[in-house]
């Protein structure tokens, strides 16, 4: 369950990142960022993971409806990627 819970956070990354541009489609966005943040609900917020969660699937979303800053987006995915990433081993 957490290698899955891994993938998902290593997507997500990705995708914040590979969404710089704007260029992915607009239901594969809104679908990660609810299941993003639905992923944050799970730990009902106890934990630190969780909160980067929340504040990447608020991200993720947010980034819908305007243009997030570059560095804010790059520091979200790293923090994903490597929560992802963490999770594996």
């Amino acid at each position: 369950m957490i290698k899955i819970l891994g993938a998902i956070d290593i997507f997500a990354g990705a995708l914040i990142l590979f969404n710089l541009s704007g260029y992915l489609p607009l239901r594969i966005v809104l679908i990660f960022g609810i299941i993003i943040l639905f992923k944050a609900s799970l730990s009902l917020f106890k934990d630190v993971a969780s909160w980067i969660d929340l504040i990447a699937g608020a991200l993720i979303l947010t980034s819908l409806v305007i243009e997030v800053p570059f560095f804010v987006r790059i520091i979200a995915s790293i923090l994903i990627l490597q929560k992802g990433i963490i999770s594996f081993f």
